[in-house]
């Protein structure tokens, strides 16, 4: 299973690079994993695998620009039979000495900021889920929160 999930890991890490869907915001960067009837996306809809492809995309961004500002990635995961996104701040493996996570405080304020309704059932304070229909609104709102 984990020999599956790294090889899902690098196949859709690698598409989604070299078809451009990684958006960039003012101060992170975002994707998002839409097509939940295909079995790889379907591994993840499990916060750690996500966190896993995040920070794959991450490692290899970096590899592949160089010279690019390094900023977060917001990845995000459709669910149409729960009709809930599950969205997931990853902060990347070279966080400063002291840097914390603050995507928990910015989610719950572009939230706010859209009357959006989030389930937040983990540690982990930087992912949420919010319903499909909602996602546009919440991400619009989010890149607009400035760092802190």
């Amino acid at each position: 299973m984990a020999i599956d999930m790294q090889k899902a890991v690098i196949r859709v890490g690698y598409s989604l690079i070299e078809r451009h869907e990684i958006k960039v915001a003012r101060y992170f960067r975002y994707v998002m994993l839409q097509n939940d009837y295909l079995a790889d996306v379907l591994l993840f809809q499990y916060p750690l695998a996500l966190q896993k492809l995040g920070m794959f995309i991450m490692e290899d961004y970096k590899q592949r620009r160089p010279s690019a500002r390094a900023k977060p990635l917001v990845i995000s995961v459709k669910n149409s039979k729960s009709g809930m996104t599950l969205v997931l701040a990853v902060m990347g493996f070279q966080r400063e000495e002291g840097a914390r996570n603050d995507f928990g405080d910015r989610f719950l304020t572009a939230a706010d900021k859209q009357g959006v309704k989030v389930k937040h059932e983990s540690f982990e304070t930087g992912m949420i889920e919010i319903k499909n229909e909602e996602y546009r609104g919440f991400m619009q709102a989010l890149g607009e929160i400035e760092l802190r």
